[in-house]
């Protein structure tokens, strides 16, 4: 019994490390599917899509939808999305923006 035991803990724990590695592959595919949609924004009312953090953590509160709200969001409410996507928090509001906007794949679109 002992030694059944010993191998469905591997065959477990066998598991649980393909089923985390496909679930990375999957959230940089779905990454990848956002920046590649965020490319097509078109008009400043065009939804954006939220990339994937650098960390596992959910996305902060108040992801800008549009580009509109892109524009208009202040120092402060950039602060979160910077740091959930590990990107610089120095700089000006515009700044800011713009590197918010290219990391979503939107700077083209953004004036």
């Amino acid at each position: 019994m002992p030694a059944q035991l010993v191998a469905l803990t591997a065959a477990v724990a066998a598991t649980n490390v393909a089923v985390a590695a496909l679930t990375a592959r999957f959230d940089r595919i779905e990454d990848q599917l956002a920046l590649i949609g965020n490319r097509g924004v078109s008009t400043i009312n065009h939804p954006i899509q939220p990339r994937q953090g650098i960390l596992s953590a959910p996305l902060p509160p108040g992801f800008p939808q549009t580009l509109e709200v892109l524009h208009g969001m202040t120092t402060a409410s950039l602060a979160p999305f910077l740091a959930f996507y590990g990107l610089p928090l120095a700089g000006t509001k515009r700044n800011k923006q713009r590197r918010l906007a290219e990391f979503l794949g939107v700077l083209s679109h953004f004036a």
